[in-house]
């Protein structure tokens, strides 16, 4: 079979046996020599298709951008307390209300309310998948290449499980063209600002597949290219402007629960306990554990 691998990626293999285009990328070298098993097991007949939809699904259970902070319950939680109204506030600080109001269901907390909730189930698969941005004034109308990564920038490793490093929100100008959405900085960051916590965390920590991308060879399986100094994955800064609209609802979420707890006549203790928290002091220990999460 035509096919070669180089550290840890997969390539053709020209006629004289030098690195062709290239297929994919793995997050290892030992990953890529399976997939390279897998290549030379392809019988002859099968596309180009075929073998491009097993890349994709290899990646697809390999590889995945992980969060600091996976208490998804509460993310989801915290995605409705915008949600709830004075009176819902107070009848909370009696027992039920707060629990009902949030989606919890008869003061059970959220340890036995949500169960279903897993945080990448309905992830987009790719930035296109968010709609909306063709809608953006400033879609399609630059003619900067949307796949420059701003390499001038200081790349340092990002807040997630994993090899990966980002750009800042901070140094990103609002007029700069994003890579993935093809609008600016500044259209992205309206378009998150009308999502809610639980829906920029999918977006941020589902499969790294839909934040992919290689300017190298956008029609192939899409990966994430290497930053030429630290050799680490770089991830787009598409994903540097979604984690700061979620950084901001996050902490503008638990400091409206620290207000509540403050100026409740209970002390707190009945919001703690809707929250999924036996005391106040665990449930203010997990909001800070939140908090810390999204610091950089």
């Amino acid at each position: 079979m035509p096919y070669i691998r180089s550290g840890k990626c997969v390539y053709k293999k020209n006629t004289d046996g030098t690195l062709g285009d290239k297929v994919g990328c793995s997050d290892s070298i030992e990953k890529a020599k399976q997939y390279l098993k897998k290549l030379y097991s392809v019988e002859e007949g099968h596309n180009m298709q075929v073998i491009m939809e097993g890349w994709r699904g290899y990646l697809s259970e390999q590889k995945q951008i992980g969060p600091t902070y996976d208490n998804v319950k509460l993310l989801a939680a915290l995605s409705k307390i915008d949600q709830v109204d004075e009176a819902s506030w107070k009848k909370g600080l009696a027992g039920l209300g707060l629990a009902t109001a949030l989606g919890l269901g008869g003061g059970a907390g959220i340890g036995s309310a949500i169960t279903s909730h897993d945080g990448v189930s309905k992830a987009p698969q790719s930035q296109q998948d968010i709609g909306g941005l063709t809608d953006m004034p400033t879609f399609g109308k630059s003619d900067k290449a949307g796949d420059l990564m701003p390499l001038d920038k200081n790349w340092s490793r990002s807040p997630t499980v994993g090899d990966y490093t980002w750009v800042t929100p901070d140094q990103l100008d609002g007029e700069f063209v994003l890579p993935l959405s093809n609008v600016s900085v500044d259209d992205y960051q309206t378009h998150l600002e009308k999502w809610d916590i639980d829906r920029l965390y999918k977006l941020l920590y589902g499969s790294s597949g839909q934040w992919s991308y290689t300017k190298k060879a956008p029609n192939l399986p899409k990966t994430f290219d290497n930053h030429p100094g630290s050799g680490l994955e770089m991830l787009p800064p598409d994903w540097s402007v979604a984690f700061d609209v979620y950084k901001g609802k996050v902490e503008g979420a638990t400091k409206h629960v620290q207000e509540r707890i403050n100026s409740s006549e209970d002390g707190g203790i009945s919001i703690a306990q809707s929250l999924g928290h036996q005391d106040v002091e665990s449930l203010l220990g997990e909001l800070q554990r939140l908090n810390d999460s999204v610091q950089y």
